[in-house]
């Protein structure tokens, strides 16, 4: 077959599915700065699931669904099938499912395949939370091993995560490359007073303190964590509301049972699976994120650019999303010893951030998370509504979001 010179570089993208996910809100941003660049963008997905497919759609990227009967035999047929169609000259994956079977139909049709990085899938702590047991996470390890020697190049979103999965995978660091994840700073609006009020009438909220946290309903998040330190917040703040966004996982059953027990019903709401996260932000006096595990966390990006105060666990996730001062409330995730922080208000007082708060490694019964910071805190709307802002610069990086392209000598760039 001759290459057809004339078009536009064909990049077949395949991934879990376009469902509700960090990686899959990450290629619906990325998606209309690589059509807009020139990428011809074809997305394959194993899944049909609700939720990002309409942006893809709508900019400008084709995508496509091998989703059927017969698991995995079925999809790779299928996604074999696709590749012979759209004939990419670069195929990128993104989770296991995707990295294995796109690495197969790439070795099959002799095309360079890269792929993504996006949280650290191996170690103690991905031990403890993977639920079929050590001896089939070997078995799946080992799968990723044989073929992400087909691998062209792998990318990263974040430096720990390209560090921790080149030593698991055996890959040399010099065919790694970190790629940020981006926000796209238009999409997510402006803070403002008006905004505020106008979300938190839309929830039913007056006046009352507000901590809002975005996740999936897993272990990793650590929303159990984030729980048993609400406890603590309620008793000195009655009126204090923890809205939760995110979709139902592993441990959905589990939060509800220690809402129930806690009787925090009036304090917790569950707000399942949203499209109005940046809403959210604005309306909310704190972002909380208490993650025992992060790729990069776009929620945070999100939360640094509407200007929302941010309670954040330690892990290294979190200082490589960030710029100096941009989190002013880092949680340890394991306290040597019980301890107390101060939080940087305008009056320098302290608060009520007491160790184990926010443990993320521990189950003691009463962590404590700040109370009264969030709205003292300088640079909310109502003190800074005049004021000139300063998008965070990782917003912007949503326009720098490639795949790793190949070059003419078969290299990447």
């Amino acid at each position: 077959m001759i290459a057809d010179t004339s078009r536009s570089m064909r990049v077949l993208y395949v991934i879990d599915s376009l469902g509700h996910g960090g990686a899959e809100q990450s290629l619906a941003e990325m998606a209309p700065y690589l059509v807009q660049n020139g990428i011809d963008l074809h997305v394959a997905v194993l899944h049909d699931r609700e939720g990002f497919t309409g942006r893809v759609r709508a900019a400008g990227a084709a995508v496509h669904s091998v989703a059927g009967d017969h698991g995995r035999v079925g999809w790779l047929r299928r996604l074999r099938a696709l590749e012979r169609s759209v004939q990419p000259d670069l195929i990128h994956t993104t989770l296991f499912d995707s990295d294995v079977l796109g690495r197969v139909v790439a070795a099959a049709g002799r095309k360079p395949v890269v792929s993504s990085w996006v949280n650290i899938q191996y170690g103690d702590a991905y031990d403890r939370e993977f639920p079929a047991g050590r001896s089939k996470l070997a078995a799946v390890k080992a799968i990723d091993l044989v073929t992400s020697h087909v691998v062209r190049r792998f990318h990263a979103v974040s430096t720990p995560v390209a560090e921790a999965m080149s030593a698991e995978m055996h890959v040399n660091p010099d065919h790694v490359e970190v790629i940020p994840r981006g926000r796209d700073r238009a999409r997510l609006g402006e803070p403002g007073t008006e905004r505020r009020r106008r979300v938190r009438r839309r929830l039913g909220l007056d006046s009352e303190p507000v901590v809002h946290s975005v996740a999936r309903q897993d272990h990793a998040k650590g929303l159990d964590v984030l729980l048993r330190a609400w406890r603590s917040v309620v008793i000195e703040m009655p009126d204090a509301v923890l809205l939760l966004a995110g979709r139902d996982g592993t441990r959905s059953e589990a939060l509800r049972t220690m809402v129930d027990e806690s009787r925090l019903h009036a304090n917790v709401r569950f707000l399942g699976v949203r499209d109005d996260v940046p809403d959210l932000l604005c309306a909310a006096d704190a972002f909380a994120l208490p993650s025992r595990r992060e790729g990069l966390p776009g929620a945070l990006l999100e939360a640094m650019a509407l200007e929302v105060p941010i309670v954040a666990t330690d892990i290294p996730q979190c200082p490589a999303a960030s710029t100096p001062n941009s989190l002013p409330w880092m949680i340890r995730s394991r306290w040597p010893q019980r301890s107390s922080i101060r939080c940087p208000t305008a009056q320098a007082q302290p608060h009520a951030l007491s160790a184990p708060a926010l443990d993320s490694t521990s189950d003691s019964p009463s962590p404590r998370l700040p109370h009264r910071c969030a709205p003292s805190m300088p640079g909310r709307p109502r003190e800074r509504e005049n004021a000139r802002r300063e998008p965070h610069p990782l917003t912007h990086q949503a326009s720098r979001q490639m795949p790793q392209v190949p070059d003419n000598q078969g290299g990447v760039r």
